[in-house]
């Protein structure tokens, strides 16, 4: 059981009693029971995604195998004020700049460690040695300027590898003769949370807020998606502040994200998170071995940076006993030609979580997502169904961030032959989109898999209903997003700003509709 916290103040001993118990809500708000003995036990709970519980026989939000503490729900909740106090000795923040550089690629994923202090609202919670690492992709290599990067922070990190030893023996940690204690580090969580993720404002959003409302759209249209929030970040270096800034604070998706989502035996699948190229196409991912479809090694893998191995289907969980027998299973049917594949796709996703999926994710306008650029997403595979649950991740150039040089999005209808974002207005090439939402107008040109992939008639009427209400859905809205923003203490303007680097909510929102006019022709014809 996950409950040692290293805890210096007495606040925060009192109330991290519950913190280890979980149960999922889409919205921080009411109450739990708490029950401290039993981290990992269901217990009934509900969720508030307006009877979106039910995914097939898959019970989301429902005997839950971790139960939302009160902690848990006031930490992310819009209305707590946030700050998070970050103190490195002076060394290790020399280590965390000089092994988290370009030139020290090989060593990027190891933590450096920091005393931490959160403070919701009026109660504070103190732990000692809590790793801290640069994350992103691009942004990984940022300017270190002051210290102002993304960081991952991981609470239960032991710095006794053979790495800190030969490299920063200021930092390292001889566990020998306290074998207990290394356990209890391992272990150490805040409010069942073993990582949380931490990003300044990259993108000059001047809201601070559209990744977050983002995030709390899909949780609010029932999809798996992580908590965000915004928080005040104090960074020291020795007895010297670096910065004092606002930050976005993330909640990770992992093993412990899908404990909030489904019961204890349907949490036990393969999460793997997609990194560029992650396009589902039969021989990119797979090859025949023997006669049997086999998994890639440069394609399918556990990511190992000191090795400079990156796979483009990083596995997070399982990883000592996953066969990727799902995968497989799901890539090499998802691939299969003809036109009688109604049955098959409804047996490899569930097809209103997808329909959901689809229709949200587009709507939301991120160019950077696996229909646009193949990345920034995580898939589930549950394991009693085996079928492929769809994640949202890293959608922070959405709802009018047209930062980086791409045009305000949507730019092309829902059921468009075409991926629109980074890479141009290229013909889309992963058959799941084709399957299940790419309606064909132009069945002569090259790219165009229509003939191979026919779009599967039970997925476009699952999604029919979802893209009409978008018509008239507040959250889409000028009024819900400054309704939902105006409860945060740190935010900034409100959907009608606009400036050189983004376009406004509200330019976003008017754009929204224009694309969703053009479905009548389409979609609804």
């Amino acid at each position: 059981m996950k409950k040692t916290y290293y805890l210096l103040t007495l606040t925060a001993l009192i109330s991290l009693s519950g913190c280890n118990v979980i149960n999922s809500t889409s919205s921080p708000t009411g109450s739990s029971s708490i029950d401290d003995t039993s981290s990992n036990t269901s217990s009934n709970s509900t969720s508030s995604n307006d009877g979106q519980d039910v995914i097939d026989n898959v019970e989301i939000g429902k005997n839950v195998a971790l139960i939302n503490s009160q902690e848990y729900l006031d930490f992310w909740s819009p209305t707590s004020t946030l700050s998070f106090d970050i103190k490195f000795s002076t060394k290790s923040y020399e280590y965390l700049q000089k092994y988290s550089s370009i030139d020290y690629l090989k060593y990027q994923d190891y933590y450096f460690p920091a005393d931490l202090t959160i403070k919701v609202n009026e109660t504070s919670y103190t732990f000692n040695d809590v790793g801290f690492r640069r994350k992103g992709n691009t942004s990984r290599y940022d300017d270190f300027s002051n210290g102002r990067i993304h960081y991952k922070l991981s609470f239960g990190e032991t710095f006794d590898e053979e790495f800190y030893k030969a490299n920063c023996p200021e930092i390292y940690h001889d566990w020998t003769n306290d074998t207990s204690g290394k356990e209890q580090r391992e272990d150490r969580t805040f409010c069942d949370m073993e990582k949380l993720d931490l990003k300044w404002n990259r993108n000059y959003d001047q809201t601070r807020l559209r990744q977050t409302y983002t995030n709390y759209i899909f949780r609010e249209k029932g999809l798996i998606a992580q908590q965000t929030s915004l928080t005040n970040v104090n960074l020291y270096n020795g007895d010297t502040k670096q910065f004092s800034e606002i930050y976005e604070v993330l909640e990770s998706i992992d093993k412990i994200l899908m404990k909030r989502f489904f019961n204890k035996e349907s949490a036990k699948g393969d999460l793997y998170k997609l990194s560029w190229g992650a396009d589902f196409v039969l021989d990119t991912v797979l090859t025949k071995k023997n006669g049997e479809y086999v998994v890639k090694s440069n394609q399918v893998g556990i990511s190992d940076a000191e090795n400079n191995y990156e796979p483009v289907y990083d596995i997070k969980t399982n990883k000592k006993t996953t066969t990727h027998s799902d995968l497989i299973n799901f890539i090499t049917k998802i691939n299969q030609k003809g036109s009688n594949f109604d049955n098959e796709l409804s047996n490899i996703v569930d097809i209103d979580y997808l329909a959901r999926f689809l229709t949200y994710s587009w709507a939301v306008g991120d160019p950077d997502d696996i229909r646009c650029n193949y990345n920034n997403t995580y898939i589930y595979f549950e394991p009693t169904t085996h079928k492929m649950y769809l994640i949202p991740y890293d959608h922070d150039r959405s709802l009018g961030v047209t930062k980086d040089g791409c045009g305000l999005m949507p730019s092309k209808r829902f059921t468009t032959t075409k991926c629109t974002g980074y890479g141009g207005d290229s013909y889309q090439r992963n058959p799941l989109f084709w399957r299940s939402c790419i309606i064909s107008v132009a069945p002569n040109n090259d790219g165009d898999l229509s003939t191979s992939y026919p779009v599967c008639q039970n997925s476009l009427d699952a999604i029919k209903p979802y893209i009409t209400s978008l018509k008239q859905d507040k959250l889409f809205t000028v009024d819900g997003f400054n309704e939902y923003i105006n409860q945060f203490a740190y935010k900034n303007e409100d959907a009608n700003y606009s400036d050189s680097n983004n376009e406004s909510f509200a330019n976003y929102a008017s754009n929204l509709q224009s694309k969703l006019s053009e479905e009548d022709n389409y979609l609804f014809k």
